[in-house]
Formats: structure tokens, sequence, C-alpha cells
């Protein structure tokens, strides 16, 4: 086991969140647990519990890592997009691969949605609707903020529903299910109701 002082206070607390990210890619149904997290990181529970509060604290702070690196590669893949219509393709593409790719971290942020409850992980979530909310308003300028703003939470959680199907493995597998093909549907549906002036805003 490393000493005490091998790590400042900031350095373990990213060592724990990495453990914690190695254990669920490893297994993604697998129980986090003190002793797996700090057997990762090679210290003593006692010295996790000196950085967390608790389980439910690190897990917490893990949520937050994890919506970090999404909104970041948000930010990324749409760096070079001028058409708003693919620039949402592309963020729910990020979002899509997050499910994919790491579905134990997927399930993880998905599993502790509920305590997502903080200030900072709030303003983060915010930060990623706002990207979303950017390139409505620009496709559908005759809609008023308070429409975007429902409209980003209403897409982004149809999309997030596709996500939670597709990780169901008796699903995944049936005839004309390919999930990528029903989040591009999703959107263009969606936004071609949502450009028109004839549909009815929502109250």
């Amino acid at each position: 086991m490393a000493r005490r002082n091998d790590h400042s206070r900031e350095q373990l607390k990213d060592l724990a969140i990495e453990s914690v990210f190695n254990i669920v890619d490893s297994d993604e149904c697998a129980t986090v647990t003190a002793r797996a997290v700090t057997q990762g990181m090679g210290y003593t529970v006692g010295t996790l519990y000196l950085v967390f509060s608790s389980i439910d604290d690190l897990l917490l702070q893990v949520n937050a890592e994890l919506l970090k690196r999404l909104h970041s590669d948000m930010q990324f893949a749409v760096k070079n997009e001028v058409d708003p219509q693919a620039t949402l393709f592309a963020m729910a593409k990020c979002y899509f691969l997050l499910a994919e790719h790491y579905p134990g971290r997927w399930k993880l942020l998905s599993r502790h949605r509920e305590k997502l409850g903080d200030e900072e992980t709030d303003n983060i979530v915010e930060s990623i609707f706002t990207l979303v909310e950017t390139e409505l308003a620009r496709l559908a300028p005759i809609r008023n903020n308070k429409e975007i703003a429902i409209a980003a939470r209403a897409l982004w959680s149809a999309i997030h529903g596709i996500c939670v199907v597709n990780a169901s493995s008796h699903l995944r597998h049936r005839v004309h299910y390919d999930a990528r093909s029903l989040v591009r549907t999703l959107i263009h549906t969606y936004l071609s109701g949502f450009m028109s002036d004839n549909i009815a805003p929502p109250t």
C-alpha cells in the first residue's frame, strides 16, 4: 500500500475516480465498494474516507467527472460544425457512444441520477442543455426561450430512453432495432415538427 503522503488530496480524489472507472469498465454490473476502490488505488479504506465522506459522496464526484467529460466531448465534436442539425446529431452521438462504449460508466451515471443534486453537477447538466438549446434556437427562431428549454429536455430524454432500451440485450438484437438509426430518426422527426410554425407550443 502507498503511504498517506504519497499523493495530495486532489490526486487521491483523481485516483479514486479512475479506480471506479476501472471497476465498472471491467464489469458493468460490478458493485462499487470502498475495498475495491482502494485496492485499485493502492491505498487503505481509511485513506479513502479522508477524501470522501461516503461511497455516495465518491459516486457523486464520479458522476460529476463523467458529466464534465461528456460536456467536453460534445464541445469538441461540434467545434467544426456549422449546420445546427448536424451539430445536434454530433452531440447526441457523444451521449450514445458513452452508453455504447462505456456501459458501466453510463449505467453508473443513470443508476445514481438521483444523487446529481449538488450545485456543481447541476451546473454541468445545465451547461450540456445550453449546448442543445443554442442549436435548437438557431433552427427554430420562431420559438421562445421557454419552448427551447422544454424542447431540449424532451429531445434529450428521448435519446436517453433509446440508450436505456439499447442497454437491454434482449431488445438490442430485435429485427429493425438499430439504436443509431433510431437516434437519427428521432432527431430528424422531432426537429421537423419543432421547426414548423404549425405545431402548437408546449404549455
